[in-house]
């Protein structure tokens, strides 16, 4: 059998560490970045795929390691070509949406931001009469902090609905002060406790944490009701690994979003690859 783990935004260096790691764990895995992925589709449901302009057989399953919607193209011709995908797709899916995570959060009694979904043309008058200054808009789907901004007046606001794309969800929400510049990243695999950061902005001006916009990483060990918190997230997602950021509130954690891939540390690349792929060979 071979896995291709599909990743992007990684430099070659990178991905060949990944690799390694990865089938340190088992043989079956080869890391592939999607930049460098075409395809051409033929008759039926026949693919060829070329990786850096080299053709290269269909896989028996893929490992979608990617956060943004970009890959969705690529998976749903392999899932159609009769590729499996090791994740359960409709699980990523909601994953990758911070609308569909807030419903599903929500509805089990979990905090979240207080939010209003709204579309490329949106009635702001609405939106005001359900937010107060500042608040956090943001689009659905989305990572590395893109799109994302706090908005302390109509004019932002102005501003920012004058560069809303045709085809995106986007949400405006609640802003938790307390939580500004920093979050809790908690990593969980098979349901159990991995290990934690804070994820700190550098740029004392920064509200946001990530790291793709200058954040740092630093140690952040939790216990007690704020790992049962997690666990109880984790089991509300049929995903084998799941990244939570946590909002620092007044006196609790809020949810700001699931990710069906949180970034890992290279030397735990091996036992995520291990667990996820003996959980899907197990479902036959």
């Amino acid at each position: 059998m071979k896995v291709w783990a599909l990743l992007s935004n990684v430099d070659d260096i990178l991905q060949a560490y990944g690799e390694q790691m990865l089938r340190n764990s088992n043989e079956m895995f080869e890391t592939l970045l999607i930049d460098y992925i075409d395809i051409e589709i033929r008759g039926g449901t026949d693919l060829r795929v070329f990786y850096k302009g080299e053709a290269l057989p269909l896989p028996d399953a893929f490992w979608p390691m990617l956060s943004n919607t970009d890959s969705f193209a690529l998976e749903n011709l392999l899932l159609n070509a009769g590729v499996k995908s090791v994740l359960n797709m409709g699980e990523v899916a909601v994953a990758r949406s911070k609308i569909a995570t807030y419903q599903r959060l929500a509805a089990n009694g979990i905090r979240v931001p207080a939010s209003v979904v709204f579309f490329n043309h949106p009635n702001k008058a609405s939106i005001l009469e359900k937010t107060r200054f500042p608040f956090v808009v943001k689009p659905d789907s989305g990572f590395g902090g893109e799109g994302v901004r706090l908005i302390g007046s109509e004019a932002e606001l102005d501003e920012y609905i004058a560069k809303l794309q045709y085809g995106t969800a986007y949400v405006a929400q609640e802003y938790i002060a307390a939580s500004r510049g920093k979050d809790v990243r908690v990593i969980l695999l098979d349901g159990e406790y991995l290990y934690s950061s804070m994820r700190s902005a550098t740029d004392p001006g920064e509200f946001r944490s990530n790291v793709h916009v200058g954040g740092e990483l630093i140690d952040y060990k939790i216990d007690g009701a704020e790992l049962e918190l997690c666990k109880r997230i984790a089991a509300l997602f049929d995903l084998p690994l799941i990244g939570l950021d946590l909002l620092l509130g007044e006196g609790e954690f809020v949810i700001a979003e699931v990710n069906a891939f949180p970034g890992l540390f290279l030397e735990n690349l091996a036992k995520a690859g291990k667990v996820i792929l003996d959980k899907f060979l197990a479902k036959g």
